[in-house]
């Protein structure tokens, strides 16, 4: 507990230190086009996929966020963006704000813990509405395959980014962003290691509550 209590304080570094953001890359790409916040995202996720893929696949002590595409998953992604629109942040945008002493943060969190933990009330209903099977995709093409297809993905997505971009100076500038990316998938797999699990944000809310 005091190692992972340690990497949360890198975790809230990091956002803070460089103002990550999840949700606004995107949101700075569709005002902006600007690509930068994006492809950041995008560095962190390549970075911690190569080492975490591989972990998954050789140790199963080690689990994985392996969830099917369902019902709930839409609904709830629908509800949480709007609700993200009135917060002004995701759940690791209002956590680092909160911890740096932004009032508003500050008050949306107990409502967020609040949420969260009524959430699980009634999950189960919100599950028997159905769902596609979860698939992992290292199951069927192999670790090295799995990260194979998704770096593609990311490279695809982040040419196709890159050629449509306005500015990449709206909000990031420098490297400072890229170096939060890299030190980000750092934390995603020492995480994974020290927790047995991998990185979740919304799930510790809702325990709080609880």
């Amino acid at each position: 507990q005091g190692l992972l209590f340690l990497i949360g304080i890198g975790y809230g570094a990091v956002l803070a230190g460089v103002s990550f953001g999840f949700t606004t890359g995107w949101r700075v790409w569709i005002r902006e086009r600007d690509p930068t916040g994006l492809l950041a995202q995008f560095v962190a996720i390549g970075l911690a996929m190569a080492v975490t893929i591989p972990l998954l696949t050789t140790h199963p002590e080690l689990s994985g966020a392996i969830a099917p595409v369902s019902f709930s998953v839409v609904i709830g992604a629908f509800v949480f963006g709007l609700a993200m629109q009135v917060a002004d942040g995701c759940g690791s945008g209002t956590l680092y704000k909160a911890g740096t002493g932004n009032s508003f943060a500050l008050t949306i969190l107990p409502g967020f813990v609040a949420g969260s933990f009524l959430g699980t009330l009634h999950l189960d209903r919100w599950l028997a509405l159905g769902s596609l099977p979860p698939v992992a995709l290292q199951d069927h093409i192999g670790a090295t395959g799995a990260v194979a297809l998704q770096a593609t993905v990311m490279i695809g997505l982040g040419a196709w980014f890159w050629r449509r971009r306005r500015s990449t100076q709206t909000r990031w500038r420098g490297r400072a962003v890229y170096i939060g990316a890299i030190l980000l998938a750092l934390f995603a797999v020492l995480n994974l290691l020290v927790a047995g699990q991998t990185w979740g944000i919304v799930y510790g809310l809702g325990l709080w509550g609880a």
